[in-house]
Order: C-alpha cells, then sequence, then structure tokens
C-alpha cells in the first residue's frame, strides 16, 4: 500500500497480511522521516511475514504427517495386542498361536522378525496308513509311549464326526513316522 504523509510531515504506511491461522490482520506504522523509510519499512514487514507463514504452515503440515504417523503406529499397537490377546486363549492349537505371535510382530514391525514355520499335520488315520496300522493302533502306541508332545504333533481344537460338540484332538508331524515304524517293526518281529 502506498505511504501517506501525515500534517506534521512525518509518513504513515499501513499494510494487510494473514496471519499463519488464516485470518487477515492490519498493520499501521506511523513517525517516518521520508516516503523511503516508509516503504522500506512495509517491504521487509511483509517479507518478515511471509517467512512466518512459510514457517508455520511447513511446521503445521510436518505436526500433521507426524500426528498420521502416530495414529498408524498406535493402530498397528493395538491389532498387534488383539493378535497376542486371542494367542493367549486356551482353545487355540500351538499352531495358530506361534501364526498369531508372528503376524502381530510382522503387524507392529512392518516385517517379518518372528517366521513362522509351518509343519504339515496328519490325523491318527493318515499316519496309520502310511506305517500300515489302523488309527487305532496309532492311537494306542503314541498314548502307551507318551508321544502326544510338542515334539510329535499338537492339539487342535475341531468339531466332532458324531456330533456337534467341538473336542481336542491330537494331529501329528512327519517326526512320528520313523518313530512308530520303529516300534511296529520290533513288534512285528517278536510276533512272528
Amino acid at each position: 500500500m502506498p505511504a501517506n504523509k501525515e500534517a506534521n510531515g512525518s509518513w504513515t504506511v499501513q499494510c494487510y497480511y494473514g496471519e499463519y491461522n488464516g485470518s487477515r490482520k492490519k498493520k499501521k506504522k506511523r513517525g517516518f522521516s521520508t516516503k523511503k523509510a516508509a516503504l522500506e519499512w512495509e517491504r521487509e514487514f511483509l517479507v518478515q511475514q511471509q517467512k512466518l507463514d512459510t514457517y508455520f504452515n511447513n511446521s503445521k503440515s510436518a505436526d500433521l504427517n507426524r500426528l498420521l504417523d502416530i495414529k498408524e503406529m498406535n493402530a498397528r499397537a493395538r491389532t498387534s495386542n488383539r493378535l497376542l490377546e486371542l494367542a493367549k486363549m486356551d482353545t487355540i492349537s500351538t499352531k495358530n498361536k506361534k501364526l498369531l505371535i508372528s503376524k502381530a510382530s510382522e503387524i507392529l514391525t512392518g516385517e517379518q522378525i518372528i517366521p513362522f514355520e509351518d509343519q504339515t499335520t496328519m490325523t491318527a488315520t493318515e499316519v496309520g496308513k502310511k506305517v500300515g496300522a489302523s488309527a487305532s493302533v496309532v492311537e494306542y502306541l503314541t498314548n502307551a509311549h507318551n508321544f502326544k508332545t510338542d515334539k510329535y504333533g499338537e492339539w487342535h481344537r475341531s468339531k466332532s464326526q458324531s456330533s456337534n460338540k467341538e473336542v481336542d484332538t491330537f494331529v501329528y508331524y512327519d517326526s512320528i513316522l520313523p518313530v512308530l515304524e520303529s516300534i511296529l517293526k520290533v513288534g512285528g518281529e517278536k510276533g512272528a
């Protein structure tokens, strides 16, 4: 805006500027000895205001980005905690607990730091077919020799075939096959 000469001979300048929050303000300054000094002050003032606007707009943007990052991290932490709470349930198999813990760490950190190693499992019937015995013989031998451990398999919660109830069922890993084959071989030699 132009500088105005006052009745006493001094110069006055006024200008409008925008604040960081979006409001518009008026600034008036009096008492300059020359018009050039008044206009120079106005120019410097507006440059200073522009620098402040840039600073506040950039910091607002940085604060917003930081806030969004914090909210995203909180959401990942909440999701991860929900998965860990599920993993504590007694009705979930060991395999699924390991999977939930692995997934929780992956969600939280963004990378898989706890690898999940999935082992194939077999029912007693499937084990029996591989070792040449019935499912009841497999169950009898694993109970008699206390093979229903984490080394040879895991407990699963599954629906009973004969009713609507859920029952605990032991499923076997491949590591049980050579053990049962050696027991059946020794037992077959004694019977012969």
